[in-house]
């Protein structure tokens, strides 16, 4: 238990803080592995396909050696897919958290024909995925992994979404309350996942009186303008139950 806490604990300097102390997104400091026209026609790829299927089944210890022995962290298969998305997409988080001890791990690799909800979509990297398919903290993990390569929160998928979009789409507000306390997203792209959440049929008052406080760190979070009287009724209502607006709520 107390390994995994130090591991947990080099992933990640700091703390969730307010929106107030983040900054611009830091320069990128890796590079994308370059892919062959084979690996991008489903040919070839230079990690072993026995290797990413242990990382797709949580074999901490085969993916370990496969490290220790001289493989390349970044390594993609034939389908241009790594061990941290493979991890990730079966949330095998133990698998994923040592991979991110890596330094030489890039986060902002891409693949394609990742299937969501009946669709597929290309153009997705592990933060995607981790956000799709495991808790929040894994991908706080993610954003705030102690690496010279800095993730990307403003990449956005073949369809144009950011990662905080399909955060609010698969309900994982929690996650995109993280997201929002760890980067300063665009205008445009704090707007698109606002009116997503009005589709959604959520306001600010609405999520306060159904206890949804998740939902309400996330609309607080946003830059938009709240009536006088909704942002006096939450604060109200946070006080009553004790609920820290500012941190990420333990619940979903």
């Amino acid at each position: 238990m107390e390994a995994q806490r130090s591991n947990t604990s080099k992933i990640h300097e700091s703390k969730m803080g307010t929106s107030e102390d983040l900054g611009e997104e830091k320069t990128h400091t890796c590079q994308q592995p370059r892919k062959s026209l084979w690996s991008l026609i489903g040919y070839g790829g230079t990690l072993p396909q026995e290797i990413y299927i242990s990382a797709e089944g949580g074999d901490l210890i085969a993916v370990q050696r496969y490290i220790q022995d001289g493989g390349d962290v970044n390594a993609c298969n034939h389908y241009g897919k790594t061990l941290l998305m493979a991890a990730a997409s079966k949330c095998h988080i133990d698998v994923a958290r040592w991979l991110l001890l890596q330094e030489s791990m890039c986060l902002n690799i891409s693949s394609d024909a990742w299937n969501f909800g009946g669709a597929d979509v290309n153009n997705v990297s592990a933060l995607f995925l981790a956000i799709r398919f495991c808790p929040t903290e894994l991908v706080q993990d993610i954003i705030t992994a102690n690496l010279p390569c800095v993730v990307s929160v403003s990449h956005k998928d073949s369809e144009g979404y950011t990662v905080l979009y399909r955060a609010i789409e698969w309900q994982k507000y929690r996650t995109a309350v993280c997201l929002l306390q760890h980067h300063r997203f665009t205008q445009e792209d704090q707007n698109q996942a606002l009116r997503l959440l009005v589709l959604q049929g959520h306001s600010l008052r609405s999520a306060v009186e159904s206890n949804n406080w998740s939902v309400t760190c996330c609309l607080l979070q946003l830059r938009h303008t709240h009536s006088q009287d909704d942002i006096q009724y939450t604060l109200m209502q946070a006080a009553a139950t004790g609920t820290m607006l500012l941190t990420m709520p333990p619940f979903t």
